[in-house]
């Protein structure tokens, strides 16, 4: 489809915010698929606690993280109930190496393992932060945890950080 076409299903469906979405989507897309094709793929996972509203500031975090490093982490984004296959789409392509762990798939392996601790699945339910307490772990395949929220942005490299494990 062409930018002309999409620019103008996005005026019609959703106005303004639409609009300025598909102007930031697409800056982002562009940025991206250049900024990721010129540097290496690294094995540390960086989780991400994200939503539809704030994806493209989560992208600012991981593009400036990508730039400082020199490097591209495997970032695994989950999602706090409001995206859909769009927004899963979109990671994918700027981030093959990425992954994007949904609020089904989230709850299908967490609240399981929360039976025994109702109070902490209660936490969990309420606090949307309480995702990170539960649901990052269970989906961290590295020997540490590293979390970043996405309204941080790098300037220098944060390797140690990364060599602290946090």
């Amino acid at each position: 489809m062409s930018w002309c076409k999409s620019l103008a299903r996005n005026l019609r469906d959703g106005g303004f915010k639409s609009f300025t979405e598909f102007l930031i989507q697409n800056r982002i897309f562009s940025i991206f698929k250049e900024l990721v094709a010129g540097f290496p793929e690294e094995s540390h996972e960086v989780h991400v606690l994200a939503g539809r509203e704030r994806l493209a500031m989560a992208f600012w975090m991981m593009g400036s993280l990508i730039a400082a490093r020199r490097s591209v982490p495997r970032f695994v984004v989950h999602d706090d109930g409001s995206m859909g296959s769009k927004e899963a789409d979109f990671l994918e392509a700027l981030l093959p190496s990425s992954r994007l762990v949904m609020v089904t798939e989230a709850e299908a392996i967490v609240l399981p393992q929360l039976k025994e601790f109702p109070l902490l699945a209660q936490y969990r339910k309420k606090h949307i932060f309480g995702k990170r307490l539960t649901d990052f772990p269970m989906f961290c395949a590295d020997d540490y945890l590293i979390s970043i929220d996405t309204d941080i942005l790098f300037f220098s490299n944060p390797e140690a950080f990364f060599r602290s494990g946090g």
